[in-house]
């Protein structure tokens, strides 16, 4: 005996039957009423199929073997009644459980939703948004089927399998007995099936993840597309993912299935057997005609519900793997919430001085951005972080915003630890404004409520007006409420960018962080932005990645940055007397703009 496979499999069903119990608690259990409303109506229908085969056999002995025309009209009145009943069960029951499953699926999803909010942005970078998606919809969707195929198993086909099986046992209790020496076999064979369906569909979502991010990343990158000439190459890889997904499919279609052919020989073994024992019966030992035909009508019907189960250990493996996928990303979700618990102290902004004391950090241990960089951040002023691409300057907004932690070192705003203080209360001092503009789907009116959703409509065009943005917003066609689309391609990069600034102009916190907010902008459309950017600035502390020479040389405090270390600070004038590297910068300015990045 291989003790080995036997432990293999144990441990599967611990792991299986852990997952599935955490699922009926946090998802299932405050459904329960329902579900108990639903079981009882599976076991009236349960109880009327039994009654079916019961009541056959009672037809055929009273009304056409002994011809009782009172039989037949009392008879004919409890089948009517019989079907009535199973009819209006079964609605309720398939009513009942639709309505928990939309339920339970539109909780998991907002659950899901919440989760991915609660993320930081450095677990995003190492995630990809196409395997996210996968998450939130596959692993909320096969959560509820799961749960509806367990109901369905242990409602409606195990509660028929035990009245069924009543009725064989009332019938012909020894030949009923029988039937009970199948199920270790097919037991063996459904336990060999599902390891190979639990392989298959851990491949599958990998390869459908593959798949969704080619054709994701195809359509965002299509000028790169275009412009390389690569379409051959991006369809010849996506050919043979397309095909290795078809073979697995195909493959588990034939693995799904394969129990089939094995339910119909044993069914159909069985039935013939009892079919030729009940007939012997009936013509040796005295048994009556109807009492054959329950006993037939019985294991004829047996089989279905039998069929039935045992495919559902084979389903139920199917959307394991996407539950366990969706319970590890909520169980990181929740440890990350736990960290979060140590800050307790909320942030109190009076000044909005930023200090950075001896600050190391690398996205990877092994490799520093930034090595012990001490500055301060002059309150209600404009200090611009300057540096070759790659320096570290982005790393010092997010370690500021607390996207990440630092390594080592402190970072202070007002004299307070920021890893002390909650990130509500940190994030509520601060406007930020990317390098994209970044719009979510919705009016250009929602875009600038981002961080006031409180606020009235004539607050939003005052935000709008300092940000230079009210007149193109009155000549969309909707105004206000015109849609921006997709991450806001409906506008230009400029128009993004004021309605971006619009929307920090309202928030009106103590500290602006602008991550190269005209970067992607031509020197044109800059100059329009920048007396909006001043208005946003105005006597607030404000941090700036820049790399155009207006937004330097009118900052009150520049930092260069040179391999993760502060090389020199001061004001635009004395830097350039100072003849070191910003001057080298700055003098490199004139022929290649972005040298500042």
């Amino acid at each position: 005996m291989n003790f080995a496979v036997i432990s293999n499999a144990i441990d599967s069903d611990r792991r299986m039957v852990s997952v599935i119990s955490r699922l009926i608690r946090e998802a299932g259990w405050l459904h329960a009423p329902k579900y108990i409303v639903s079981f009882f109506l599976t076991a009236l229908v349960a109880g009327t199929t039994a009654a079916i085969a019961l009541l056959l056999g009672k037809v055929i002995d009273r009304v056409f073997v002994e011809q009782d025309y009172g039989a037949l009209l009392l008879l004919s009145g409890v089948v009517f009644t019989v079907f009535l009943v199973r009819g209006l069960a079964t609605f309720g029951q398939a009513v009942l459980l639709t309505q928990i499953r939309n339920d339970i699926l539109i909780e998991l999803k907002l659950k899901l939703f919440a989760a991915v909010l609660a993320k930081e942005p450095q677990f995003f970078s190492g995630s990809s948004s196409e395997e996210l998606m996968m998450i939130v919809n596959q692993g909320s969707d096969s959560a509820t089927n799961l749960l509806n195929s367990l109901a369905t198993a242990i409602g409606r086909d195990t509660f028929t399998l035990i009245a069924l099986f009543s009725v064989l046992l009332y019938q012909n209790w020894p030949l009923a007995s029988l039937l009970l020496l199948i199920v270790p076999i097919i037991a063996i064979i459904i336990q060999r099936i599902t390891k190979r369906i639990r392989n298959i569909s851990r491949k599958q979502m990998e390869i459908g993840t593959s798949l969704s991010n080619k054709i994701r990343g195809s359509i965002q990158g299509i000028k790169i597309v275009k412009a390389f000439l690569i379409e051959s190459q991006l369809k010849e890889a996506m050919h043979q993912s397309a095909l290795r997904l078809k073979k697995l499919s195909n493959k588990q279609a034939v693995v799904s299935n394969r129990l089939a052919p094995f339910m119909e020989f044993f069914g159909g073994a069985s039935i013939a057997g009892f079919i030729a024992f009940s007939g012997w019966r009936v013509m040796e030992a005295g048994d009556t005609p109807g009492e054959l035909v329950t006993f037939v009508f019985a294991a004829l019907m047996v089989y279905d519900p039998a069929r039935r189960l045992s495919q559902t250990r084979a389903g139920i493996e199917g959307q394991l793997v996407n539950v366990r996928l969706m319970y590890d990303f909520l169980d990181r979700t929740i440890k990350k919430a736990r960290l979060d618990l140590t800050r307790k102290n909320t942030l109190s902004i009076k000044k909005g001085e930023i200090k950075f004391d001896n600050v190391s950090f690398g996205y990877l241990k092994s490799k520093l951005i930034l090595q012990n960089v001490s500055f301060t951040l002059l309150a209600g002023k404009q200090t611009a972080l300057v540096g070759r691409s790659g320096s570290g300057k982005s790393t010092i907004i997010n370690l500021i915003m607390q996207f990440w932690e630092p390594l080592s070192g402190h970072i202070l705003v007002d004299g307070q630890l920021v890893a002390e203080t909650t990130l509500h209360s940190l994030r509520n001092q601060i406007c930020y404004v990317d390098q994209e503009g970044f719009l979510f789907d919705g009016t250009v009116r929602d875009n600038i409520a981002v961080g006031r959703p409180d606020a009235s409509f004539e607050e939003i065009i005052e935000a709008a007006k300092a940000a230079d943005a009210h007149t193109f917003i009155n000549a969309l066609p909707n105004g206000y409420e015109t849609y921006v689309g997709e991450l806001g391609g409906n506008l230009s990069g400029g128009q993004r960018q004021r309605v971006s600034i619009a929307r920090a102009i309202l928030r009106n916190s103590p500290i602006v962080v602008l991550d190269e907010p005209t970067s992607a902008l031509d020197a044109e459309t800059e100059q329009t932005i920048q007396a909006s950017l001043s208005r946003l600035m105005a006597n607030r502390t404000t941090i700036v990645v820049a790399h155009r020479l207006s937004t330097i040389q009118n900052s009150d405090q520049i930092l260069v940055i040179d391999d993760g270390r502060i090389v020199e600070s001061g004001i635009h004038t004395d830097l350039l007397k100072q003849g070191g590297y910003y001057s080298r910068l700055y003098g490199r300015l004139n022929v290649e703009p972005k040298n500042l990045r």
